[in-house]
């Protein structure tokens, strides 16, 4: 496929990370810079404390490009424009990010009862405002990843995304789902394609990419540019190899095999201690342990025994076990 630009950032294929909460941290940022993953997004940070330079959020935002040479865009949340427009400012004359990411996607509630998330794309007049004025002060890339709309009844794609067109915004990452519906059910790829034929600007797909049929489906009936991948990059990170092989019609790697999947989450959870300490190293481990037990051999068991996990030379020792005695 052609080589896509996000403004003035070209990048090298049209696949990117979703930001997930919990997730998409510097550790996981540096373990995906060995895929081939074009872009990756930060987790959602909220403006207004990162506006005020909170502590908590910064470290959120830590990134060293010697380590992670791929483009990283940061994704803020909010609903309060003076606070959006100093978080991007702060963004741009303090930090080495890419692009600015907009949330209007979030249907968690508690962004939503605050009027920030997916709240945004029934608010179309806040949205507006919102949009313009990020867009005075950002200099660099701004995208904007939505829902396709409130719920079935108010499905408004199109209007919100030629708002997010008219006020500047370089591209779109459409969630194929309302934000009534959630994570369930399966993504309509048709409300991404009327995104697609609304707008001139790069639109990328999102929903339900789990391998390549099914991001080979997101492409063929959408038109989108690009296509980003949540959950099933968090579990399985070759699943950017594996696409980018077959969209450039080359020879699909090898699947990894479990041993080579226990070394790679291995390597997360170390960076993870390294950089966390103890205590939230723990607790990230196994997040990030629990949700990748996918295709394992006694899942469920190796869940259990996660969950009670705690320190470094546990999860060390719990490492040790699945591989055998030889450390590889």
């Amino acid at each position: 496929m052609p080589q896509i630009s996000i403004g003035k950032l070209k990048l090298k294929n049209n696949l990117v990370m979703a930001p997930m909460a919990g997730y998409t941290d510097w550790p996981f940022r540096k373990i995906l810079a060995r895929f081939r993953c074009a872009l990756v997004i930060t987790e959602m940070v909220s403006a207004k404390p990162l506006s005020l330079g909170h502590a908590k959020t910064l470290k959120m935002l830590y990134n060293d490009r010697a380590h992670a040479p791929q483009p990283v865009g940061i994704q803020i949340v909010g609903s309060d424009i003076p606070s959006l427009v100093k978080a991007a400012e702060r963004v741009q004359e303090e930090m080495e990010f890419d692009l600015i990411d907009l949330n209007a996607g979030c249907p968690a509630p508690k962004m939503t009862k605050i009027g920030a998330g997916s709240s945004l794309v029934r608010e179309t007049f806040k949205l507006h405002k919102i949009l313009q004025g990020m867009r005075k002060v950002i200099k660099i890339p701004f995208t904007m990843k939505m829902r396709i709309g409130w719920d079935e009844n108010s499905i408004n794609a199109q209007e919100v995304a030629k708002i997010a067109e008219n006020e500047g915004v370089d591209a779109l990452f459409v969630h194929g789902r309302t934000r009534s519906a959630g994570y369930s059910g399966r993504v309509n790829l048709g409300g991404i394609k009327a995104v697609k034929d609304s707008v001139k600007i790069p639109v990328f797909g999102n929903g339900d990419v789990r391998d390549v049929p099914s991001a080979l489906e997101m492409f063929e009936k959408t038109g989108c540019d690009g296509i980003m991948i949540g959950r099933y990059a968090v579990q399985d990170p070759h699943i950017f190899d594996r696409i980018d092989a077959a969209l450039g019609r080359k020879p699909p790697p090898p699947p990894p095999t479990l041993t080579e999947k226990t070394l790679l989450l291995r390597d997360l959870c170390r960076e993870l201690f390294d950089f966390y300490g103890e205590h939230i190293g723990s607790l990230r481990s196994r997040g990030a342990l629990i949700f990748s037990m996918r295709g394992f051999h006694d899942a469920s068991k190796l869940r259990r025994k996660i969950t009670v996990l705690k320190g470094k030379a546990a999860f060390e020792a719990f490492f040790q076990e699945m591989l055998g005695s030889t450390d590889e």
